[in-house]
This record gives structure tokens, C-alpha cells and sequence, in this order.
């Protein structure tokens, strides 16, 4: 398996269902340069079960970006056996429509810093 992953030069890795993150692991030992982002996307998933058709979830993350807070958490993430960096706002959003909500909605919520909210509507079916 680490053959599949590049051993210099910047890569980019999405795990969709990534467990424990085995394979994010195994890239990152294999590349410095490495950004990834593993996602348990049937945990965003499941929550819809809880969800009337119609019904709304919201999410309110720090994502990358501007802010100082955003800066220590993402390295705090990217340093942690067992996490990983903060999630790009436009990440955030393609990861709701992907488990399945529609209207997909991000806004900022403090000017100058990384908070974001994200709505998605269950569609129900």
C-alpha cells in the first residue's frame, strides 16, 4: 500500500471512512509533504437518521483560515497521534452534501476569525 502514495512532493489525501486512519498514517510516514483529511462519513450520515424530512443540522466548526485560534488548533490537530488539521470551509461543505443533506449553507460567524456555521436540510427518502 505505500507505494500508492507519493514519497516527496506535495500530495493531498481524502479518506472517506478512514477508521483508526491507517492509510492516512501510513502516507504521512511515507511523505512529510503530505495534507490529508479523514472523514467517518456514516457518522454524518447516521445523524440524518435522526433528522425528520425537512429537519436541519448545524454544525459549527474553526476551520483553516484566518484567526489566530484557528492557527494553534490546526496545529494542535496536525500534531496529535489520532486527529488531524482543520477542515477547509468548502471541505465542510462538499462532506454535508456527500452524507446527503441539500441546501448546503456556510457563513462566518466572527469577522476575522475561523468559526463557521454550516446548515444542511435532510431531504428525507
Amino acid at each position: 500500500m505505500p507505494a500508492w502514495f507519493p514519497s516527496t512532493a506535495r500530495f493531498k489525501l481524502l479518506e472517506i471512512g478512514c477508521g483508526a486512519a491507517a492509510y492516512i498514517r501510513s502516507a504521512a510516514l511515507r511523505n512529510p509533504e503530505l495534507t490529508a483529511l479523514g472523514v467517518e462519513l456514516d457518522l454524518l450520515r447516521h445523524v440524518r437518521s435522526f433528522l425528520k424530512t425537512g429537519g436541519r443540522v448545524l454544525l459549527t466548526p474553526v476551520c483553516q483560515g484566518r484567526g489566530s485560534t484557528a492557527a494553534v488548533l490546526d496545529l494542535w490537530g496536525a500534531m496529535t497521534t489520532g486527529c488531524g488539521r482543520l477542515p477547509e470551509p468548502n471541505e465542510m461543505v462538499t462532506q454535508i452534501k456527500e452524507a446527503g443533506f441539500t441546501s448546503v449553507a456556510a457563513k462566518s460567524l466572527i469577522p476575522g476569525e475561523s468559526f463557521q456555521a454550516f446548515v444542511g436540510t435532510n431531504p428525507g427518502g
